[in-house]
């Protein structure tokens, strides 16, 4: 439970009494909350199992919170080891067990994220398992659930190099982060220089020429980020799955190069940076990752400078050694075509053109991003544009979240609240983000009139207290938002809605 800054111990004269200290930071869940929600039965059982995992010997008789100097809330509690067999029910919101461990029948209140977490595996191996193209089940369904006695999984040793993330590490490696983190028993996605991880191999390794690899598309996927991913291009997997555009779907089964040992990009040369140039404009001349860059020259940020040396990873399956061809640019084009007509923006053929209707379409991006209007790709729209194509994947994804109840801190598919939920969703189409509340989002990114605003940007509104603010969500186009609210759960609302329409206090574009 983030929100809970500290907890102490006390004896009292029968046991024990613990003392939780909120952290004021999370205020907003009180105050969003109110005085009702916050003896709520789930939010009194999320303390109460808080405390069951921290002293689960101790015969603890009270819990007091804290926020500050006030206190909050008393709960009555008894241990789960002082009630008898004979009577002792099951916890609240844990699966029962099933004496088939192989199979689970689904029950009012299940997903797929709670499902994983109970039977000790991850949500993407319990699709794969069951074929499942998204995150959706439904009462009495019958899920195959993949354990440790059935699944043999061999791993290599990796070394946590400066600027790496764990979804990084799961793409260069060809596994989820779910599957790292179970592996390694992770608790969260954080992870510290030198620290050494096992990887699963069998999804990592590149020995093999042959065109045999083949990626299940889940949500974010775009084939230009599959081509970095697979050191392959556009082209290559185009023409391997005879596809005549770059659109892809959830689900959808692509066959992938492979590649062999010694064309893994080395480091062969050095460019010197000069005024203009970013990191993102220096990979995509040499077609590479913003990635690989930070990880060949040990950057922990995008920030480089004039006369800076970068190391450029050179020698990929393209053998490129100088800025790309025209083969090369049409390539790069049909992507911007394909992501511009996800979008909306385009709606010509994905041919690698540089023709009038694609400059329209660039144009009409640039002005409705705020972005300076060329009709051309440099790095920072590439950039904008890729960000939005995974905006609006996320937006796309929120339909499979829609009535999962409000949970006072929640972060997961069992519950969620506000902010929660924009951090689930960001970080579940592999945008790394930290846990923070409304207020704390209010003061990043850039500010976006209401004008503006497109599907992804965050909104802000001051429910208790004017210019305070307390709750966000996402819009998600055609003047509708969606957020986490103690009413509904996550609800789709429109931006003129009497209610909130009164306290919209603005936009951040964080991403």
């Amino acid at each position: 439970m983030d929100f809970i800054r500290s907890h102490r111990l006390e004896k009292d004269q029968e046991g024990y009494t613990v003392i939780l200290f909120l952290d004021q930071n999370f205020t907003e869940f009180s105050s969003e909350l109110g005085t009702d929600n916050m003896n709520s039965s789930k939010t009194n059982e999320n303390m109460k199992d808080y405390v069951a995992d921290r002293y689960p010997n101790k015969k603890v008789n009270t819990i007091k919170v804290f926020l500050g100097s006030i206190l909050v809330m008393t709960l009555a509690f008894a241990n789960e080891t002082e009630v008898s067999a004979s009577t002792k029910a099951p916890l609240p919101n844990k699966l029962t067990a099933i004496e088939d461990p192989s199979t689970y029948s689904v029950k009012s209140g299940d997903s797929l994220f709670k499902i994983a977490q109970t039977y000790n595996t991850s949500v993407d191996l319990i699709k794969q398992k069951n074929n499942l193209s998204a995150n959706t089940i439904y009462i009495g369904q019958v899920l195959s659930i993949p354990t440790q006695k059935n699944i043999e999984i061999e791993t290599i040793s990796y070394q946590v190099k400066p600027g790496d993330t764990l979804s990084q590490i799961a793409k260069r490696h060809r596994t989820t982060t779910d599957e790292i983190k179970q592996i390694n028993q992770l608790s969260s996605d954080m992870i510290y220089v030198t620290q050494m991880l096992q990887i699963p191999s069998s999804t990592g390794q590149q020995s093999s020429p042959d065109l045999s690899s083949t990626h299940q598309v889940t949500a974010g996927d775009t084939l230009s980020g599959l081509a970095k991913q697979y050191h392959a291009t556009v082209s290559q997997i185009k023409q391997l799955n005879n596809l005549l555009s770059d659109l892809i779907y959830t689900g959808q089964s692509l066959k992938m190069p492979r590649v062999s040992s010694n064309q893994i990009p080395t480091v062969q040369s050095n460019y010197t940076v000069v005024s203009g140039d970013t990191l993102s404009g220096i990979a995509k001349q040499y077609n590479i990752s913003v990635a690989e860059l930070k990880l060949t020259n040990n950057l922990i940020s995008d920030t480089i400078y004039i006369g800076q040396q970068i190391q450029l990873p050179m020698g990929g399956v393209d053998g490129i050694s100088s800025p790309p061809n025209l083969e090369q640019i049409n390539t790069q084009l049909e992507s911007v075509q394909a992501n511009l007509k996800i979008l909306g923006f385009y709606n010509g053929d994905v041919t690698g053109v540089d023709d009038t209707n694609t400059v329209r379409a660039i144009t009409a991006f640039q002005q409705a991003y705020q972005l300076p209007i060329t009709g051309k790709v440099n790095s920072s729209t590439q950039q904008e544009l890729e960000n939005a194509v995974i905006k609006q994947d996320l937006v796309n994804d929120m339909s499979n979240y829609t009535g999962v109840p409000y949970v006072w801190g929640g972060t997961n598919p069992s519950g969620f609240d506000c902010s929660g939920f924009v951090y689930f969703m960001f970080n579940q189409h592999d945008v790394e983000m930290t846990r923070s509340t409304s207020s704390s989002l209010y003061h990043t990114g850039t500010s976006i009139s209401k004008n503006n605003l497109q599907p992804g940007d965050l909104v802000f509104f001051a429910v208790n207290q004017p210019g305070t603010i307390s709750h966000v969500g996402f819009y998600t186009g055609e003047n509708s938002f969606v957020s986490a609210t103690s009413s509904k759960g996550i609800w789709e609302y429109d931006m003129d809605n009497a209610y909130w329409s009164n306290y919209y206090e603005g936009a951040k574009r964080v991403f």
